[in-house]
């Protein structure tokens, strides 16, 4: 294994929560996402999202802010 390889394989993927209720937008930034190497997760509404919160860790968080049912605030 390469120097280059082996400090890859060390570094910590990302795991990200998008929450967006328009399923197009949802796809396309997990697809991005995914293909820069991030571990993805997506919920369909913020109530949704926040159950996914409250049961399992994420780097990083990305909402939509207007959303049925519960905003993303």
């Amino acid at each position: 294994m390469s120097d280059v390889s082996a400090a890859e394989a060390k570094v910590k993927k990302l795991r990200i929560l998008i929450v967006e209720d328009h399923a197009p937008t949802r796809m396309a930034m997990s697809r991005l996402i995914r293909q820069a190497g991030a571990d993805v997760l997506t919920a369909r509404d913020g109530e949704e999202g926040l159950g996914y919160l409250l049961t399992q860790r994420f780097d990083v968080l990305l909402t939509d802010l207007r959303m049925p049912k519960m905003d993303g605030f």
